[in-house]
């Protein structure tokens, strides 16, 4: 995939994008791997939807400053979730029941606010995507693992 470097509006919204495919195809490769191995262990990636918290505010901030952002935060504080709502949803996953007695149900899965199963895109349902994103994964990780030794 190829984006344009930036921090514009346009640039931004596309790192979002590509951030959040890529921990919907590593969650589903780590699904994977983790079936092929049979280990009970449920894989669930998930959007906790527009929390009205500081966070969505500042990263506004750093590309526009004016008219977009007062807006922003009209719709933020109108429509926005609350944080203990943002965090029902990682909550639920974490340790709903209802995930144990059906785990094929959100093997692999994705969430939306409120527990509500949705589907991924094409892409987020490549598995060569997926390999080659935990290939690359695999790669830094050891990269930076080396980097991290202490030297004598």
């Amino acid at each position: 995939m190829r984006y344009k470097k930036g921090d514009g509006v346009v640039e931004s919204g596309t790192r979002y994008a590509i951030t959040k495919l890529a921990n919907v195809l590593f969650t589903r490769e780590l699904q994977s791997r983790l079936d092929a191995e049979n280990v009970p262990i449920t894989c669930i990636s998930l959007h906790p939807g527009l929390v009205n918290t500081d966070g969505p505010m500042n990263a506004l901030r750093t590309i526009n400053t004016g008219l977009l952002a007062y807006i922003f935060n009209l719709f933020l504080a109108a429509f926005g979730l609350t944080p203990l709502q943002g965090a029902y949803t990682t909550l639920f996953a974490a340790t709903s029941p209802k995930i144990k007695a059906e785990p094929a149900k959100y093997k692999g899965s994705y969430l939306n606010p409120f527990n509500r199963l949705a589907e991924v895109s094409v892409y987020a349902k490549d598995p060569k995507l997926a390999e080659d994103l935990w290939a690359c994964s695999e790669e830094v990780a050891e990269i930076c693992l080396k980097e991290a030794e202490p030297r004598p």
